[in-house]
């Protein structure tokens, strides 16, 4: 995915696993080169939900024979195993807390420890976003994230085939089909902001890496 919001500098892209761990030399798409001789400060992760989320669960079938699952699976947990003291990973509700990977990966639940229950879950509307959605995350050396703007969710209204209507609360899958894929990568306001509060509370030295990635 191309970067946006005008700071190429910012923007690594390309395969963020082998970066984990920090004395790594990378470019950014800026054209430069960085070199980092320990590990990071912090890392806030944002990995791919597609094969992990309980709300795609009648696709997992699937995605279990054809490999998807596992690989996403694996993606996600080498973000919590990183070599770092201070690591947050964002995601919804998804297969990581439960038994399912302890059924159907055994091998990769005893590599990782799965499974792992997240440190806390967020709503946008904590933090002066108008939407639901739950938002898990798992923190490492970061204390739980506060409340700073709580406001009321707001209700939109879906049209259904048959002419009726309902109102259920505002959240990105109101966006026409074609971005919602985008939109998720990219990671509304609603979950990233939060996260930026662990960037103001904690000293660090400038070597904090945000990372979104793709698995196929």
């Amino acid at each position: 995915m191309d970067c946006s919001g005008g700071h190429p500098e910012w923007h690594i892209k390309g395969d963020c696993t082998p970066l984990l761990n920090g004395h790594c030399t990378f470019a950014t798409m800026d054209g430069q080169t960085h070199t980092i001789d320990g590990r990071w400060d912090m890392i806030l992760a944002f990995p791919p939900c597609t094969h992990l989320a309980v709300s795609g669960a009648r696709h997992f079938e699937k995605k279990r024979e054809d490999g998807r699952q596992r690989d996403g699976l694996r993606f996600f947990c080498q973000f919590l195993n990183a070599d770092c003291e201070r690591i947050a990973v964002e995601n919804p509700v998804n297969i990581i807390n439960g038994e399912y990977v302890r059924k159907w990966f055994p091998d990769i639940a005893e590599e990782f420890g799965l499974p792992i229950k997240p440190t806390q879950t967020i709503q946008p509307y904590q933090f002066g976003h108008p939407t639901k959605k739950t938002t898990c995350l798992w923190l490492k050396g970061l204390p739980p994230l506060r409340p700073t703007n709580v406001v009321e969710p707001e209700l939109v209204t879906h049209n259904k085939r048959d002419g009726g209507g309902s109102n259920i609360w505002k959240r990105s899958r109101h966006l026409h089909r074609h971005r919602r894929h985008t939109h998720r990568m990219e990671r509304s306001q609603d979950c990233c902001y939060p996260l930026t509060h662990f960037q103001r509370s904690r000293p660090c030295n400038g070597r904090t890496v945000g990372l979104n990635g793709k698995v196929r």
